[in-house]
């Protein structure tokens, strides 16, 4: 695969997963029209390129949140020093928002497969999701900041995380529309939803590592040409959306999910 595709296949993976749209669905979507890999860089023969895009995602978004990270460091140092301080309960509530994406994935590696990844199930859900979500930012009420937030708060946005294991449903997007269903204003339930990712990909990262470190030579070039693009494409994105919802709401993305597994649904069934 050339340089330059490499690079592509970052920025749109960052794209996709950043904004609430959906990776996975769009990848499948854009593997029936023009032959992309279902499941972009994070599938397929270059492992490098997946776990330099999955750090790019990580600290990009690390990287606009510093002010929640510098606190949860705070937190921990106070915590270790026998004292207490707000930064140590955000992390407690990343650390159960984190368990059912941890469970569901050991489960799958244990038990289940990929046959179940269809291009149908995908179109669905994104569907679905997109209709919860434009539901739920419109009609429910927004009252609520992270700092009023809860332990079964964070679970619940947890478990819509782990439902994001099921293709076209999207981390982001079902955090979201769990976040707005629990009446969190706007931009909260984004910092939210991208606050209990990183966990998620710290996991993902740690668990991709041992196999990519038994790689010889070691994929130096593939982990560069992936991180660099997907670090700034993150950065850049969540800058974007994060000033977009203070006064603006989350209806472009849900109808355009909803389009989007529209399309897929009949290029799928050949409706045309």
């Amino acid at each position: 695969m050339a340089f330059t595709n490499w690079i592509v296949l970052a920025v749109l993976q960052a794209l996709a997963e950043v904004l609430p749209i959906g990776a996975w669905a769009h990848f499948s979507w854009l593997n029936l029209w023009i032959g992309l890999p279902v499941g972009g860089p994070m599938t397929g023969d270059t492992p490098g390129l997946a776990m330099g895009v999955r750090l790019g995602l990580l600290l990009g978004t690390a990287a606009y949140f510093w002010r929640d990270i510098g606190e949860m460091i705070e937190g921990l140092v106070r915590f270790a020093k026998g004292k207490s301080h707000p930064g140590m309960r955000l992390v407690s509530q990343l650390i159960v928002a984190a368990l059912p994406s941890i469970g569901v994935a050991v489960a799958l590696d244990r038990f289940g497969g990929t046959d179940w990844q269809s291009p149908a199930l995908t179109a669905w859900c994104m569907i679905v999701i997109g209709f919860l979500m434009l539901f739920f930012d419109s009609a429910c009420m927004t009252v609520k900041r992270i700092e009023h937030a809860g332990y079964l708060d964070a679970f619940l946005l947890g478990c819509m995380q782990a439902a994001a294991f099921v293709p076209g449903v999207g981390r982001i997007a079902a955090s979201i529309a769990m976040a707005r269903l629990l009446g969190y204003e706007r931009p909260d339930a984004a910092r939210f939803a991208f606050l209990i990712w990183m966990p998620v990909l710290v996991g993902s990262c740690a668990w991709h590592a041992p196999a990519l470190l038994m790689i010889k030579p070691f994929p130096t070039l593939q982990m560069i040409l992936g991180f660099v693009p997907a670090f700034l494409a993150t950065l850049t994105l969540i800058a974007i959306l994060m000033t977009w919802l203070r006064r603006r709401s989350f209806a472009p993305f849900a109808i355009y999910r909803m389009l989007i597994g529209l399309n897929l649904l009949i290029v799928v069934y050949d409706l045309i």
